[in-house]
């Protein structure tokens, strides 16, 4: 089986009216897939928060009804799910993004990451939006890990 691993993506941001722009003009980002490794260090792992009954305060008909859910391996019905999180701006830094046809007034190219982030982010450049864009679009281009059913 022959599988496609593209190491560079393409990225063409919304921001301030990008994509309605002649293709020449607009502004673009490469970037770097990162491998699954790579990727790990920048998600957590959901987790399950079980709450556990007050067994001082409880009664015992509520600790036995926790503890027959509990033996039949059912869901807890006290808890709750905490969903992974992702480093949305480390993430974006390792992706080494390379900027394309971005420049400041006086014609200085803006091409790195560092370089963007050094730019002064005002309220009439809005770039502040724009590295929002980035820092949330980017890394949800990089695939996601799946936990595997035990089951399979």
């Amino acid at each position: 089986m022959r599988i496609t691993a593209t190491k560079e993506g393409k990225y063409v941001p919304e921001w301030q009216g990008n994509r309605k722009l002649p293709e020449s003009e607009q502004l673009y980002v490469t970037y770097q897939n990162l491998p699954g490794i790579e990727r790990d260090r920048f998600e957590t792992k959901g987790e399950m928060k079980v709450l556990v009954p007050d067994v001082y305060n409880a009664k015992d008909s509520d600790i036995d009804s926790a503890v027959d859910k509990a033996t039949k391996k059912e869901k807890p019905v006290d808890g709750e799910f905490i969903p992974p999180k992702v480093d949305n701006a480390g993430m974006t830094r390792a992706m080494k993004p390379v900027f394309h046809n971005l420049e400041t007034e006086d014609g200085t190219k803006i091409e790195t990451w560092p370089d963007f982030l050094r730019l002064p982010f005002t309220r009439e450049n809005h770039l502040d939006e724009l590295r929002s864009e980035l820092e949330r679009e980017l890394p949800s281009t990089q695939e996601r890990i799946e936990e595997k059913d035990s089951k399979n």
